[in-house]
């Protein structure tokens, strides 16, 4: 005859390890979709210290006329950039003296996710100084995405005069205001600002394409 028990058998030892690797495994199941559909994928990082170390980075390779230094960190869109070496020769020659502070100022982060692919972005913008004159400082950083790999990195870096700034400002503006009133679409490249392509900023991204988009229609 069989026995029957008083109540509930105590698990074995066996059991109890296999229940407590279930859980571990679930719980690690849950915390990896969260992360991946929050964006993060499986790297975690601090947002704004990246964003200031690139800046650091960019920097410390315009003072010293180092572009090997930015290589590592650049997109792909920006290591095909025809006109790089232009940019970074131009950032280099403006700025005067040593770098004395580098203070965020404006700097936003972002992410979007489809599905399972995601990306992050950085749209970096930093007020540069030294003795002899204050600079702007901007970049479009990508350190994750998997939406568009050829944007992953730096997209774009904007160094100039803070004066320098100000007058492409006004110009956009008025060019802005040029389209509205021919009914013209400003060029693909150009999402926020004349300086806004893959690459380094130079002044005759200022001349080239836009305005000849606007008088060839």
């Amino acid at each position: 005859m069989l026995a029957i028990a008083d109540g509930p058998r105590a698990p074995s030892a066996s059991m109890r390890l296999a229940s407590k690797a279930m859980s571990i495994a679930i719980a690690i199941g849950m915390v990896a979709a969260s992360l991946l559909l929050s964006g993060c994928g499986f790297a975690l990082f601090d947002e704004q210290q990246l964003g200031d170390d690139a800046a650091h980075t960019i920097m410390v390779a315009i003072e010293e006329d180092d572009m090997d230094a930015l290589f590592p960190l650049l997109a792909p869109c920006a290591l095909e950039a025809d006109d790089l070496q232009e940019g970074f020769s131009y950032a280099h020659s403006v700025l005067d003296g040593p770098v004395v502070s580098i203070e965020r100022h404006g700097t936003s982060y972002g992410k979007q996710v489809r599905g399972f692919i995601w990306s992050r972005s950085i749209l970096g913008r930093y007020d540069v100084a030294t003795e002899s004159g204050d600079y702007l400082l901007s970049f479009e950083y990508y350190p994750q995405n998997t939406i568009d790999r050829s944007k992953q990195g730096i997209c774009r870096i904007y160094f100039d005069t803070e004066e320098a700034y100000t007058e492409s400002g006004e110009l956009l503006d008025e060019r802005r205001q040029t389209a509205e009133e021919h009914n013209f679409e400003e060029p693909e490249w150009n999402y926020g600002a004349l300086f806004e392509r893959p690459g380094i900023y130079h002044p005759s991204w200022q001349t080239e394409r836009m305005w000849e988009t606007f008088r060839d229609r």
